[in-house]
């Protein structure tokens, strides 16, 4: 259950730039490419993190590890904390998160939503065991004492579109995108001038536009007044 995707959000960056009417001499591949910019620009002003519930890879000890690249495959996350999932989670809930199979069968969304955030809440009440019986070495994540499975709470290391859950997060990218797509419609506009033709284009206020806007949103995240994201 995503906020938006990125066809979603290509749409509204479109949508701001003709305003309905107005056929844009930009492909969706650049307005892609765009959108790709201000998430990589921005997703370290986020404290975006994530949930996963696992089950540990027993040693021949007590204890246990899980590998970190089962968490994320796309790269290394950064473990934020680490919980005790026995006794706290029933089997229904073995993945957490609003994309998982929990809530994506259809079947009483509103009770499976009312349980997923009892569950969310259950586990922001615990202590993080990360630093005392949970520790990171290198690209696995090793548990002192055993755990059948335990929930980890992590910063992914590539953050894709369709898990962004925050709605100030998604006007960043629509504002940016759309800064950055007029920018470059204002420099192919003006490009070429033709001192006989009567009529001109808007390429130098769309250009100052563009220009004054992308330096309000990096302001912005100079300024946002939340902690980094821990990478």
């Amino acid at each position: 259950m995503a906020l938006i995707n990125e066809q979603t959000l290509i749409q509204y960056v479109k949508d701001d730039l003709q305003a309905g009417i107005v056929n844009l001499e930009i492909s969706d591949d650049v307005i892609k490419r765009n959108i790709d910019r201000a998430l990589a620009l921005s997703s370290d002003s986020w404290n975006y993190t994530t949930y996963k519930t696992v089950d540990l890879n027993r040693t021949t000890g007590s204890g246990g590890f899980i590998e970190l690249k089962d968490l994320d495959p796309n790269g290394i996350p950064v473990v934020v904390a680490v919980y005790p999932t026995t006794g706290i989670m029933n089997v229904d809930a073995a993945l957490l998160g609003l994309g998982s199979i929990y809530i994506n069968n259809n079947l009483g969304l509103d009770g499976q939503l009312n349980a997923y955030a009892n569950m969310i809440n259950r586990v922001s009440q615990l202590d993080s065991m990360l630093g005392r019986n949970a520790r990171v070495i290198g690209d696995k994540l090793y548990v002192d004492k055993y755990f059948s499975s335990v929930t980890v709470e992590y910063i992914p290391q590539v953050v894709s579109i369709e898990n962004i859950n925050e709605g100030a997060w998604i006007r960043f990218l629509v504002d940016y995108s759309v800064a950055l797509c007029k920018r470059q419609m204002a420099q192919s506009r003006g490009k070429y001038v033709v001192a006989s033709n009567p009529a001109t284009t808007n390429a130098a206020d769309l250009l100052e536009s563009a220009n004054s806007r992308i330096s309000e949103l990096e302001e912005e995240l100079k300024t946002k007044g939340v902690l980094l994201a821990r990478r």
